[in-house]
């Protein structure tokens, strides 16, 4: 799953996210920046599903305890 975002010509270009992807198989998220102006590499980061949400397991989401 992704969700990606227009880049906002007033702020900086290389601290606004241009797309998060949720890959739920590989419990990864993956966060990508716009390019700034000029340059042709850009920022990436890629973070663990576990410890961003915690340790919940997405086969427990019913469970209330």
């Amino acid at each position: 799953m992704t969700q990606k975002f227009e880049l906002d010509p007033d702020l900086p270009a290389a601290n606004q996210i241009k797309k998060t992807e949720f890959n739920i198989a590989m419990k990864q998220v993956f966060i990508y920046y716009h390019y700034e102006e000029g340059k042709i590499t850009t920022r990436d980061e890629e973070w663990d599903r576990d410890d961003l949400i915690g340790h919940a397991n997405i086969d427990n989401v019913n469970d209330k305890d």
